[in-house]
């Protein structure tokens, strides 16, 4: 099982898998994660932090485990 902590951080969609903006929205029922964006899109990102500028990573990482082990992050092509 996982669990959803932080609200949707970490979550950014892509149309072209250049662009990434936050989602809209994020939401787990047990092991279903939903995933909805203003616009059609194609790329799902999730921790993935590019810029240094960035100080607070704790910040991006969003699901958990029942352990409370993270998930790790990842770039995913979606249709």
């Amino acid at each position: 099982g996982f669990q959803l902590l932080n609200g949707k951080n970490g979550f950014e969609v892509s149309a072209d898998g250049k662009t990434y903006v936050p989602a809209d929205q994020v939401s787990l029922d047990g092991n279903v994660l939903t995933i909805v964006g203003e616009q059609a899109f194609s790329y799902i990102r999730y921790g993935v932090i590019y810029y240094s500028a960035e100080s607070d990573f704790a910040k991006h990482v969003t699901v958990y485990n029942l352990e409370g082990n993270p998930l790790d992050q990842f770039i995913l092509q979606v249709d």
